[in-house]
């Protein structure tokens, strides 16, 4: 049996549980007339839960429930809300994806953990929610050339080009063309760049380059046996 969105009216900013929706959660879904024992229901549509900042688990479909009670069981995630903490299913949603990811990390998954990660990395967008998480990494570039809107065309130090946009290029304002620089750089789950920070000049391009040979890197010489 699904509880449906007409029993339970979904979260009033659509896939996402606000403070102000937790009580009528947590009483619905308190109500001894659904204390059945393996009642199955899922809350809405709601499938976002907000880690950090623009970084959230979005799962691909709403999570599935089952009462056990006292308790909840989120169904293919190993993991038991007690019944009266369920108008914070986020937190505990949250919490178990973090102690998850982190044992994962560190190869410390028990056999139902493991079954219970795998179904995660599958049913949600992981890649996005890794990148949106991902570190700054370092990297260098060259201003090549700028439009009238502000926005920067760059080259990265790997030969990828990309324009970046007015509001990300601010960093680069005082940079002239053929400047080399140094940034931390954010790129998102697309590969491309959505933050520049900790710039640093690092010259002009026909000076920092000029120590590179042209033939760069060398051949590769197989060494020949000698002849008599």
């Amino acid at each position: 049996m699904i509880l449906t969105q007409t029993a339970v009216p979904p979260p009033a900013a659509g896939n996402v549980l606000l403070e102000e929706d937790r009580p009528r959660y947590a009483k619905a879904y308190s109500d001894p007339a659904l204390a059945g024992a393996g009642f199955e229901f899922t809350l809405g549509d709601m499938t976002t839960f907000v880690l950090e900042g623009g970084a959230a688990i979005r799962l691909n479909s709403p999570l599935r429930m089952r009462l056990v009670s006292p308790f909840v069981e989120v169904l293919d995630w190993d993991l038991r809300v007690p019944v009266a903490e369920l108008a914070d299913i986020d937190h505990h949603v949250k919490r178990q994806y973090l102690r998850l990811q982190g044992k994962a990390e560190r190869g410390d998954l028990a056999e139902a953990e493991h079954q219970a990660w795998m179904h995660i990395v599958d049913s949600t967008n992981y890649q996005r929610l890794c990148a949106d998480r991902a570190r700054p990494f370092y990297a260098e570039g060259v201003v090549r050339k700028r439009d009238g809107a502000g926005q920067v065309f760059v080259e990265w130090e790997d030969g990828e080009t990309e324009w970046l946009e007015a509001r990300i290029a601010g960093p680069l304002e005082c940079f002239k063309d053929g400047d080399v620089f140094g940034a931390f750089v954010k790129r998102n789950y697309r590969n491309q760049t959505v933050r520049i920070e900790t710039v640093s000049f690092l010259g002009e391009r026909g000076v920092v380059y000029a120590e590179i040979p042209q033939e760069w890197p060398p051949a590769l010489q197989v060494a020949e046996e000698p002849t008599p």
